[in-house]
């Protein structure tokens, strides 16, 4: 059977943008020597500026950050918010792959969450997530009453906060003071995202909200982080490998998600099941349950993110949900086939799965 080329979502890769800066880090290199995500190198230039996003200001830095996805962030905020108005507390957030720093400072200063745990490998970011999470109202009030004496008081203060942001800094910092309320404390860190989750497992020390923004096509994170989550709690996954979720590679696809995916009309719908798929069976593994709590696929990337709520113990009739899907090219119809049942395999495997156009099905 010829398959015909279906328009789906594919990775785009973007040509670096021109950027300018005042300082630079030897700091971000991977194993094999090459500048990591948002690390900058001898030579290259960026300027620290002040954004904001949904009323929240930060400093983008050298770090990565992409404005398209605040959507995703809106919806972790308010799922943050959401549950712990439900539970009667305030969560412990886990930040695995930071970035900026900005979706901390969210939960931090939108959700009220007790506390932040922001990790980024690039060590050169420390200072940056430090001058996020403190707050870049109160860093800059701070600066301006330091700066009194100076003529041009808010652009010493910018530039403050800009030394402020080069600093590569590991610190726990109270930033409430209100004794009927509980301080609010955060943590910045440069570990392998795989290995801090890990420790945090090995360590007993359960978050309530495990956020893994990751890069590509990362299935191994999931059950690091299904360990990192307390019993209750919410766990965040990402994919943006496009190139997996729309068929085009199917072998990344089976290595990360144990799907393999081939190329159909419902590119985006895919990637998110095969997200959706592997993160139930890989929590039933462990004796837990991951119920999906919502999803969002967003072009610009292609971003594909879901939010579980993990619970203790197996619940196998979820397990129902994990299916075959057989699509045909030709005439564009699908068929679902039930794993659980072994009537339903074993009857579409004697009829070799055909449909109206007599060729045999290609199934997902």
């Amino acid at each position: 059977v010829v398959r015909p080329h279906f328009p789906v979502a594919s990775r785009q890769r973007r040509k670096p943008r021109s950027i300018r800066c005042d300082y630079h880090s030897d700091h971000g290199e991977g194993r094999d020597g090459t500048p990591l995500r948002g690390a900058f190198t001898k030579g290259e230039r960026e300027e620290s500026t002040l954004l904001e996003e949904r009323g929240c200001r930060f400093v983008s830095g050298a770090a990565f950050y992409r404005p398209e996805s605040a959507q995703a962030r809106d919806l972790a905020v308010l799922a943050a918010l959401a549950y712990q108005r439900r539970t009667g507390r305030r969560f412990r957030v886990l930040d695995a792959c930071s970035g900026s720093g900005v979706r901390g400072a969210r939960y931090l200063h939108q959700a009220g969450v007790q506390s932040v745990w922001c990790n980024d490998y690039n060590s050169s970011n420390g200072g940056l997530l430090s001058a996020n999470l403190r707050g870049v109202d109160d860093t800059l009030r701070t600066l301006t009453e330091d700066q009194a004496d100076t003529e041009n008081i808010e652009e010493a203060a910018l530039e403050g906060l800009r030394g402020y942001a080069r600093q590569g800094i590991v610190e726990s910092v109270s930033t409430t003071e209100d004794e009927a309320k509980s301080p609010q404390t955060w943590r910045v860190s440069h570990y392998e995202a795989l290995r801090l989750l890990t420790s945090r497992w090995l360590a007993e020390d359960y978050y309530d909200l495990v956020d893994v923004d990751s890069f590509g096509a990362q299935g191994s994170f999931t059950s690091a982080a299904l360990g990192a989550v307390k019993h209750g709690g919410l766990l965040y996954l990402t994919c943006t490998d496009g190139l997996a979720a729309s068929g085009r590679a199917p072998s990344t696809a089976l290595i990360e998600y144990g799907t393999y995916t081939h190329p159909t009309p419902f590119a985006n719908e895919q990637g998110l099941r095969m997200l959706i798929g592997s993160a139930v069976m890989e929590a039933a593994r462990r004796g837990q349950t991951a119920k999906p709590i919502f999803s969002l696929f967003s072009a610009h990337g292609p971003v594909f993110r879901v939010m579980f709520e993990v619970r203790k113990g197996n619940d196998r009739t979820q397990l129902k949900d994990i299916n075959f899907i057989a699509h045909c090219p030709t005439t564009v119809s699908c068929l679902v086939i039930s794993l659980y049942s072994q009537r339903s395999l074993s009857y579409h495997t004697q009829t070799m799965i055909t449909c109206v156009c007599v060729c045999v099905y290609l199934s997902v």
